[in-house]
């Protein structure tokens, strides 16, 4: 039904829809067919009678149109009202159908329903008659049984009761010829362990005689590996402080290489400040020749000042050189590191040569300049071949490989082998 009524209504509402939509398309044609205005002089009167007399009809067509329509809606209305009339007495006749089944069924299931509950009575009462009786028979045959039981267990007392004093009296019988059996058993272990405790006795006195033997041979051979200890220890000890006076020999030996080494090579580059003035000094001259040359005047001051430094510095060398070989002299007469021998007269050999250097710069004059300069270019060479010629350290120790040269020696000995000998000990 509700569907049928939701058709209903839109079928309504589409019918107004299209009048509607019909009615303002109607509108819209006549407003666009209407001419506009115009001056009443513009135009004839029989056309405008003609224009009229169609507006006129044309309007009567629509209105013809429009009941026509009308008309046919009224009629449509009708139809759907008659076959909505018609549907709702066929559902109403559905309906009361439908109730008088639905009565009949109920009614049908009632009185199946009363004869399947008087089935149901009648089956239950026989299954209990059944059931009540089965019982009876089972009650019955299960006393049977128990009866049946207890007579048969009854008997079986009877039997286990007269084993069993049949069976105590055999325990007590063996239970007395095991107490005197034990007995004599006890007995004898006692012998037995009398006997063995007499020996074991003896055994323990002789233990005791083998272990004090053992402990006094024990005491001897400890003895002797104490003494024998305590020598080893001697000598190790003995070989410990060579080995440290062998390292610290071997110590103040690095000490002394690396101090001679800084004091030769000091000594070796002692006359650069010699060498600097040196220069200078030759520079000065041959400008003072070549002013000579050209006729020039030169004058004391521009020449003494340089030859005053170079014999300052002359004289230091000199006195530094004289220093080296005084202390050399006493270390070598002590007898000591007799490989400074050479050192020693080279350090001498420089002293006369920088006193040679300082008279040649001592003679120099305006006459002699170019005589000035061979000779010190000469000095200065002589000089430096001497300082030169002072050996380094590495250089005494290729000379003096062979030779162990210590604070401690007073000579010159060739190097002894190591007679350290390390010995385990156990």
């Amino acid at each position: 039904m509700e569907c049928i009524r939701f058709i209903i209504r839109g079928c309504k509402r589409f019918i107004i829809i299209c009048w509607r939509i019909t009615c303002w398309c109607i509108l819209c044609i006549t407003f666009c067919c209407t001419p506009s205005k115009r001056d009443d002089n513009s135009e004839d009167p029989i056309i405008e009678a003609e224009r009229a007399a169609e507006r006129a009809e044309r309007l009567r067509k629509l209105e013809e149109e429009s009941h026509r329509r009308e008309t046919e809606r009224e009629e449509r209305k009708k139809e759907h009202e008659e076959v909505m009339r018609k549907m709702e007495e066929a559902q109403r006749e559905h309906e009361e159908e439908f109730q008088q089944n639905l009565a009949r069924m109920e009614k049908e299931n009632a009185l199946r329903n009363n004869e399947q509950e008087r089935e149901l009575k009648n089956q239950l009462e026989e299954m209990e008659n059944e059931s009540a009786k089965k019982m009876r028979d089972k009650e019955e045959s299960f006393n049977q049984q128990i009866n049946k039981v207890q007579a048969q267990y009854d008997s079986e007392i009877a039997e286990n009761r007269e084993q069993t004093k049949s069976l105590i009296m055999k325990i007590q019988e063996e239970s007395n010829r095991k107490s005197e059996e034990s007995q004599l058993r006890t007995q004898k272990i006692e012998e037995e362990t009398s006997e063995f405790l007499r020996l074991g006795e003896k055994r323990r006195l002789e233990k005791e005689k083998e272990i004090e033997e053992l402990r006094q041979k024990t005491q001897i051979e400890m003895e002797k590996s104490r003494k024998m200890w305590e020598e080893r220890k001697r000598q190790l000890d003995e070989q410990m402080r060579f080995i440290e006076m062998m390292m610290a020999r071997k110590l103040w030996s690095l000490k002394l290489e690396s101090y001679f080494t800084n004091r030769l090579n000091f000594l070796r580059t002692s006359n650069r400040e010699v060498t600097r003035n040196y220069t200078l000094l030759v520079q000065v001259l041959l400008i003072a020749k070549r002013r000579i040359a050209e006729g020039n005047d030169v004058s004391d001051e521009f020449i003494y000042p340089k030859i005053q430094i170079l014999q300052k510095s002359l004289k230091s060398e000199k006195e530094l050189m004289m220093n080296e070989s005084q202390s050399l002299l006493k270390i070598l007469e002590n007898g000591q590191w007799l490989f400074l021998t050479p050192v020693e007269h080279a350090v001498d050999s420089v002293a006369v040569s920088c006193e040679n250097f300082e008279l040649i710069t001592s003679s120099i004059n305006k006459s002699n300049y170019s005589n000035s300069i061979d000779s010190l270019k000469n000095a200065h060479i002589d000089l430096c071949s001497r300082i030169e010629a002072i050996s380094t350290f590495s250089q005494i120790k290729e000379n003096y490989q062979n030779f162990n040269y210590h604070p401690t020696n007073h000579d010159m000995i060739e190097d002894e082998p190591s007679c350290v000998q390390i010995e385990e000990i156990d």
